[in-house]
C-alpha cells in the first residue's frame, strides 16, 4: 500500500492546492507542498534494508480486466533508486523554490504542476504494467510542458515547451507501438512476465521492431542525439524546474526504461550497438557544444545531454553481460551497468547543485551571460563553493563522487575491447577514444563555469543588480547536494551495497547479487587513471588557448543544424497542413456533405462491389401490406417535394412528414419504444425549426450548372442505393456469427431486459459523457483565453 500511496499522494495534494491556497493565502504554499516529498522520501528509505536483502514488493489492482489492464506496482532495487531521487531531489528543489520564486508569481499553479509531475514520475518507475507506465509517461510530458511554459508571457518559454512536448510525445507514441508489439508477441503487459519470456521474445520476427520503437521513446525522453535539441530550449523554465526535471528526474525516465528493459533486449547485438553507440555520440556532441555556450544555463543543458549520453552508453556496454550469460568473463562487462547506476546518482547530486548555483547567480546578479560575469568569488563565497565542488565533480576530479564513476566509465570503455562478440574487434576502439575526447571538453566547460563566473575582473556596470550572496534559504538545498558529492566519495561502498547492488539484481536477475556489486576504490592505478591525468593536462591547455580555437564553432553553419532542420520540418508541416485544410474547409456545407457521402459510398459500396458480400433472397421475406405501400408513397412524395419547395416552413413540414412516417413504420414493425422516441424527437425538432425559420427569408433558387446538379443527383442516388444495399444484405448476411444471443441474455450481460434501453444506457450514455467532457475542455480553453487576455495598455507581452 505504501507504493500506491507514493504515487497517489502527489496527485491528491495537487488537487487540494487550489482550495488550500484560497484559505491560507498568508502562508507560503511551498511549505505545505514540501511535506509531500519529505514524507515519501522518509518512507522509501525504510525499504532500503529489506530491498538490500533481496525483497521485492508487488501489488495488483484489477482495472480493466477485459483488456488485461491492471494497476500493478512493483518496488525493487532499480525502482527504489529512482523513487529516492524523485522524492529526495524533489524535496530540495521545493525548498529552494520557496526562496527563489517571488510570492507575486502564480505559486499555486507552479506547485500543482510540480506535484503532477512528481506523481507521474513515481508512476513510471513503480509501474509493472506497460500500459499504465505509458499513461504516466505521457503525463510527465504534459506536466513538464506546463512547467517549462510556466512563464507563459515569454515567447521563448512557450516555444521551448512546445518543442519538448512535440519530441517527447512523438517518441512516446513510438514507445506505445513497441509495447503493443511486445503484447502481440507474449500476450502480457507485465514487465516481470516479459523478462520471464525472454527466449520467446528474442526468437520472434517482431523482436527488432519492438526494440527500436521502445528505444525511440527512451531516446527522446532522455535527450539522446539527435533528439537532444529540446533540452536546451527547455531551459526557459524557472531554475527549480531545470534542477528537478532536467537533471534528476524527467530526463532520467528514458534511462530508467533502458535499464528496466535490458533483461528483455540486452543480449542482442542491435541493442548493444544502438544504445552504446547513440550514448557515446550524445556524450561527445553534448560536451563539444557546451563549450561554445555563453549562457550558463544553456551550458548546463548541453552538459546534461552529455552526461545522459555517458550513462546511456554504459548501459549499452553493460548489455554484453546478458549476451554472455553468467560467467566470470561476463562479470567484467556488468561493471559498466554498475558504473551507469553509480553515475546516475552522482549526476543528480552535482548537476542539481550546479543548476541551483546558476539560479542563485541569475537571481542575485540579474544575468547568466558569462561575458558579463566575473570576479564574483569574493562577493559570493558560498555560491562559489557550490560551483567549484559541483564543477570539479562533473569534470571527474577527486575528492568528489564524479571522479569515482568517471573512472569506472573509462575502465568500462577499455574493458569492452576484450569482448569477442558483436564485431567489437573492428569498432570497439571508438568507445575509449570518444570517451576521452568528450571528457576533455567536459573538463573545459567545467573550468569555464568556475573561471568565467567567479574569477577575473568584476564588471558591475554590466550587471543588472549589485552582486551579493544569496539568502541562506537558497543555499541550504545545494549545500545538502554537495555534501552528498563529498560524502559519496569517502563512503561509496555503503551506496554500492545497499542501493546499487539490489538494482543490479533487477537488471541481471539470473546473476548472483554478491558478484554484481563491485567494490568502489578511490585510490587505484590503472589505464583509467592515466586517462584522467591526460584529460586534466589537455583540458588545461585547451582552456588557456580557448580564444584561439573557439573559432572552429563558426565552421558549423546554423543553416544545417538539427535545430534548423526541426524548424523547417515544423514550418513545412504547418504550411502544408494549412494549405490542405483550406482546400477542403471552405465554409460551404454542401462540400462537407459531399466529402462525407463520397467516402461513405466508396468504402461501403466498394466493399460490396469488390467482395461477394451481397446476399438477397426475397423468397423468405414477409409479404408487404397495402398500408406499408401507402406509407412508402407518402415518404417518397415528401422527399421529392423537398427538392422543389421554395419556402423554409414548407421544407420543415415536409421533413416532419418524413420523420413521422418513419415513426409509423416503427409501430408497424412492433417497436413502440423506437416509435415513441422518434415521435418525441421529430415533434421537438419540427417545432424548433418552425420557430427559427419563421423569421428567415424564403429560399432562393441556386444558379448552378447542369454538371453540378448532375453530380449532386448522382451522389444522392448512390448514397440511397448503398443504404438500400446494406438494408437488404443484413437480412441474409451469414459471414459473421449472429448477435441474437446478446438479445436473449441482455439481462445477465447488461442488467436490463430491454436490449435497446441497455444499449442506450451502456453506450449512448458513455458517448454523451465524453461529448460533455469535450465541451467542458473547450469551454475551459475559451475561459482561459478570456482571463489571460492582455489588459488595456498591454499591447505586447512577448519578451
Amino acid at each position: 500500500m505504501i507504493v500506491e500511496l507514493a504515487i497517489l499522494l502527489p496527485f491528491i495534494m495537487a488537487a487540494a492546492i487550489p482550495f488550500i491556497y484560497r484559505r491560507f493565502k498568508k502562508v507560503h504554499i511551498g511549505w505545505l507542498v514540501l511535506a509531500v516529498p519529505v514524507v515519501l522520501f522518509s518512507i522509501l528509505t525504510t525499504y532500503i534494508p529489506r530491498i538490500a536483502n533481496g525483497q521485492t514488493f508487488t501489488k495488483i489492482y484489477e482495472w480493466i480486466p477485459s483488456f488485461n489492464i491492471s494497476f500493478t506496482t512493483y518496488l525493487d532495487g532499480l525502482s527504489i533508486i529512482f523513487g529516492l531521487l524523485i522524492t529526495g531531489v524533489g524535496s530540495l528543489v521545493i525548498l529552494y523554490s520557496i526562496f527563489y520564486l517571488s510570492t507575486k508569481e502564480s505559486l499555486h499553479h507552479f506547485y500543482c504542476y510540480l506535484l503532477l509531475f512528481m506523481g507521474a514520475m513515481l508512476g513510471v518507475v513503480f509501474s509493472d504494467h506497460l500500459m499504465v507506465l505509458y499513461a504516466f509517461w505521457e503525463l510527465t510530458s504534459v506536466s513538464s510542458f506546463l512547467l517549462i511554459a510556466f512563464w507563459h508571457h515569454r515567447k521563448a518559454s512557450r516555444a521551448g515547451a512546445r518543442k519538448a512536448m512535440t519530441i517527447t510525445v512523438t517518441g512516446g507514441v513510438a514507445m506505445l507501438a513497441g509495447f503493443l508489439t511486445l503484447y502481440t508477441i507474449t500476450g502480457t503487459f507485465s514487465i516481470r512476465e516479459l523478462i520471464a519470456n525472454v527466449g520467446t521474445i528474442q526468437e520472434h520476427t517482431l523482436f527488432i521492431p519492438a526494440m527500436i520503437l521502445v528505444l525511440l521513446g527512451a531516446f527522446t525522453k532522455s535527450a539522446q542525439f539527435p533528439f537532444h535539441i529540446w533540452l536546451p530550449d527547455a531551459m526557459e523554465a524557472p531554475t527549480p524546474v531545470s534542477a528537478y526535471l532536467h537533471s534528476a528526474t524527467m530526463v532520467k525516465a528514458g534511462i530508467y526504461l533502458v535499464a528496466r528493459m535490458s533483461p528483455v533486449f540486452g543480449g542482442h547485438e542491435v541493442w548493444f550497438w544502438t544504445v552504446a553507440g547513440v550514448g557515446i555520440v550524445t556524450l561527445f556532441w553534448g560536451s563539444f557544444n557546451a563549450v561554445r555556450q555563453y549562457d550558463l544555463k544553456a551550458l548546463l543543458a548541453y552538459s546534461t545531454v552529455s552526461q545522459l549520453g555517458l550513462i546511456m552508453s554504459l548501459f549499452g556496454l553493460g548489455s554484453a553481460g546478458h549476451a554472455l550469460g553468467y560467467s566470470q568473463e561476463s562479470l567484467l562487462y556488468t561493471q559498466a551497468t554498475f558504473a551507469a547506476l553509480f553515475h546516475l546518482i552522482n549526476h543528480s547530486t552535482f548537476k542539481g547543485a550546479l543548476f541551483m548555483m546558476v539560479g542563485i547567480v541569475d537571481h542575485e546578479v540579474g544575468t547568466r551571460d558569462i561575458r558579463r560575469l566575473g570576479g564574483l568569488m569574493a562577493l559570493m563565497p558560498f555560491t562559489f563553493t557550490i560551483a567549484i565542488i559541483g564543477s570539479m565533480s562533473m569534470a571527474g576530479l577527486p575528492p568528489f563522487n564524479g571522479f569515482l564513476s568517471k573512472e569506472m566509465f573509462f575502465k568500462a570503455t577499455v574493458d569492452i575491447l576484450t569482448l569477442n562478440i558483436f564485431s567489437i574487434e573492428n569498432f570497439g576502439f571508438v568507445f575509449p577514444v570518444i570517451a576521452w575526447l568528450a571528457s576533455v571538453f567536459t573538463f573545459v566547460y567545467c573550468v569555464i563555469i568556475v573561471g568565467r563566473t567567479f574569477f577575473g575582473k568584476l564588471q558591475p556596470e554590466r550587471l543588472e543588480k549589485p552582486p551579493h550572496e544569496a539568502p541562506i534559504g537558497m543555499l541550504i538545498s545545494p549545500f545538502i547536494l554537495i555534501a552528498f558529492v563529498i560524502g559519496i566519495f569517502f563512503f561509496p561502498n555503503i551506496l554500492g551495497r545497499n542501493i546499487l547492488g539490489p538494482a543490479m539484481q533487477s537488471i541481471y536477475p539470473t546473476f548472483p547479487v554478491e558478484e554484481l556489486t563491485v567494490p568502489i576504490k578511490a585510490l587505484h592505478i590503472g589505464t583509467e587513471l592515466f586517462m584522467t591525468i591526460g584529460v586534466i593536462i589537455v583540458g588545461i591547455l585547451l582552456y588557456r588557448s580557448l580564444p584561439k580555437w573557439r573559432a572552429v564553432y563558426q565552421l558549423f553553419s546554423q543553416k544545417y543544424t538539427l535545430n534548423a532542420y526541426y524548424e523547417r520540418i515544423i514550418g513545412f508541416s504547418e504550411s502544408k497542413s494549412g494549405w490542405f485544410t483550406r482546400l477542403y474547409m471552405n465554409g460551404n456545407l454542401t462540400y462537407y456533405f459531399i466529402y462525407i457521402y463520397v467516402i461513405f459510398v466508396a468504402i461501403v459500396a466498394g466493399y460490396f462491389v469488390l467482395s461477394d458480400a451481397f446476399v438477397w433472397s426475397p423468397a423468405n421475406d414477409s409479404a408487404v401490406e397495402y398500408y406499408e405501400f401507402i406509407l412508402l408513397f407518402i415518404m417518397v412524395f415528401a422527399a421529392v417535394a423537398l427538392l422543389f419547395t421554395k419556402g423554409r416552413i414548407t421544407s420543415v413540414l415536409l421533413n416532419g412528414v418524413l420523420g413521422y412516417s418513419v415513426a409509423f413504420f416503427f409501430v408497424v414493425f412492433r417497436a413502440p419504444d423506437l416509435a415513441l422516441t422518434q415521435l418525441v424527437v421529430e415533434s421537438v425538432t419540427t417545432a424548433l425549426f418552425l420557430l427559427c425559420f419563421k423569421f428567415l427569408p424564403d429560399l432562393k433558387k441556386e444558379n448552378v450548372s447542369r454538371a453540378v446538379k448532375f453530380s449532386k443527383a448522382t451522389i444522392s442516388i448512390l448514397v440511397g442505393a448503398t443504404v438500400t444495399l446494406v438494408g437488404l444484405t443484413v437480412l441474409h448476411y451469414e459471414k459473421f456469427a449472429p448477435i441474437s444471443t446478446y438479445f436473449e441474455d441482455s439481462y445477465n450481460l447488461a442488467g436490463g431486459k430491454n436490449i435497446v434501453n441497455t444499449i442506450l444506457g451502456d453506450f449512448r450514455a458513455f458517448d454523451t459523457m465524453l461529448e460533455v467532457v469535450v465541451l467542458f475542455i473547450a469551454g475551459l480553453g475559451i475561459y482561459s483565453l478570456i482571463k489571460l487576455k492582455a489588459k488595456k495598455g498591454e499591447t505586447d507581452i512577448e519578451n
